[in-house]
């Protein structure tokens, strides 16, 4: 029902996180971690069909995810070929670039299929300080 509530119209411009239970499975192992923050990200995603998400792990609890605080789980809604910020990424890492981590997933929301989005990590502090960089400078994010 939280789901429906935060797909509703009126609720697409809404930061309100709501209380789920995040499952991992790359094949090899399962994790899951009860008790994140689960929301609708963006700016022009909200409104498109394929909507994108944030999760974050401290939400509720203290807790990460392989030292994680938050994944954006992004639609592509205007790519769809869903690869080209995926190899932007990449390419850029090949080229000695510091660069997000991201890798394709399948996202399934109460056992169903909601389609292919691209887990991308969230650059914050968290991100600054595992890469060995002032965790007080200035972070920019276009709107």
């Amino acid at each position: 029902d939280s789901l429906t509530e935060m797909l509703t119209f009126e609720n697409l411009g809404s930061n309100h996180e709501y209380p789920a239970d995040f499952i991992w499975n790359d094949g090899e192992h399962i994790d899951t971690i009860t008790n994140v923050g689960f929301r609708l990200r963006g700016n022009t995603s909200r409104k498109a069909a394929k909507k994108s998400f944030k999760i974050e792990f401290d939400k509720f609890v203290s807790q990460h995810f392989y030292g994680l605080d938050e994944l954006n789980i992004n639609g592509e809604h205007n790519d769809p070929s869903i690869m080209r910020s995926k190899l932007c990424w990449d390419l850029m890492k090949m080229a000695g670039v510091e660069s997000t981590r991201s890798n394709h997933v399948a996202l399934y929301i109460n056992d169903i299929f909601y389609g292919v989005y691209i887990n991308v990590e969230h650059i914050d502090n968290t991100y600054l300080k595992t890469r060995k960089k002032d965790p007080d400078g200035q972070l920019f994010k276009c709107n």
